[in-house]
């Protein structure tokens, strides 16, 4: 039972590894424990909020700049995810070496 859990885990870690490709496995599981901990912190519109801010960088419609200053003001208050956002900036956009 244990392995199929383990397998099951790994199985979906290298799903949402394929959506970006070169960037490290731990990288996007950071990104993902980040967005996870911003949803548990947040009310629901304000984490729907947060998402349409992200897909505008996502979607060309904003800037890095831009969203980063957008998220500053939304995030405020909750100077560890804001730490934690920009460090999931840099990763994410960091060339894989």
């Amino acid at each position: 039972m244990g392995n199929r859990i383990i397998t099951s885990k790994a199985s979906s870690h290298l799903k949402l590894a394929s959506r970006f490709p070169g960037k490290p496995l731990k990288h996007v599981l950071s990104a993902v424990n980040f967005l996870k901990d911003v949803k548990t912190r947040f009310p629901a519109e304000d984490y729907k909020q947060f998402l349409t801010i992200l897909a505008s960088l996502k979607h060309g419609r904003a800037t890095a700049r831009q969203v980063s200053k957008q998220l500053t003001v939304a995030m405020r208050g909750h100077l560890d995810l804001l730490a934690k956002f920009h460090k999931m900036m840099e990763m994410l956009s960091a060339p894989r070496r």
